[in-house]
């Protein structure tokens, strides 16, 4: 009982790394998607190489870039905060594309009216770009929390009490692995699959809304 009780603050952990990575994500991707509607092409080029390299990072090895790297230059970060830089720069990678392809998903002849009527480019994107791309971007970004969810478990390897490194030490101490696993997998069972269904039922609204 001991183990499921230290699991389950474990999981807490990993949600609460879920969440803030995901807010860092998506703020962070929309600025950088920004970036890559700059006018200037050398900028655009800038921020598209950009996501190319968060998206090609591994998460784990940023972890440790954080963690220890920044200790070695006086800028001391907590473990829990590493991982939630580090996985939501990551991210914010994917969040950068999803706001991009939304952004795409506007018709071009909306974008030459608002400018006919004189409207300027900071306007045209509040008032016209964003409503649209968000009702696409939504649900591919809401999505990204299991993903995040996956990769939060590599905070175990700069010691954050997860269920990863829970397990890890309950499995030093008994030895006992078939219910370390079992326990970790309904733990993980019973948390996603509700993420999951509403998820799938956010894209279905969004999806009838659009139609």
């Amino acid at each position: 009982m001991d183990l499921v009780t230290d699991l389950i603050g474990g999981m807490g952990v990993i949600l609460r790394i879920s969440l803030s990575a995901w807010v860092v994500a998506v703020v962070l991707g929309f600025f950088i998607s920004l970036g890559m509607r700059s006018r200037v092409r050398f900028v655009r080029e800038l921020f598209a190489a950009l996501t190319a390299i968060q998206r090609g990072t591994p998460e784990l090895l940023l972890i440790y870039l954080v963690y220890y790297g920044l200790s070695g230059v006086a800028i001391r970060v907590g473990a829990i905060e590493s991982v939630v830089i580090a996985i939501g720069f990551v991210y914010a990678g994917y969040a950068a594309e999803i706001y991009h392809s939304g952004f795409l998903t506007v018709p071009r002849g909306q974008l030459d009216a608002a400018r006919a009527i004189g409207l300027s480019r900071t306007r045209t994107v509040g008032l016209v770009i964003l409503p649209q791309a968000a009702r696409f971007a939504i649900a591919p970004l809401a999505s990204l929390l299991l993903g995040l969810m996956k990769v939060a478990t590599y905070g175990s390897a700069v010691g954050v009490a997860e269920v990863v490194y829970i397990a890890t030490t309950n499995l030093q101490r008994t030895g006992d692995i078939t219910a370390t696993m079992l326990a970790i997998a309904v733990i993980y069972i019973v948390v996603t699959i509700p993420i999951a269904w509403g998820l799938r039922r956010l894209e279905q609204r969004l999806r009838v809304g659009a139609s």
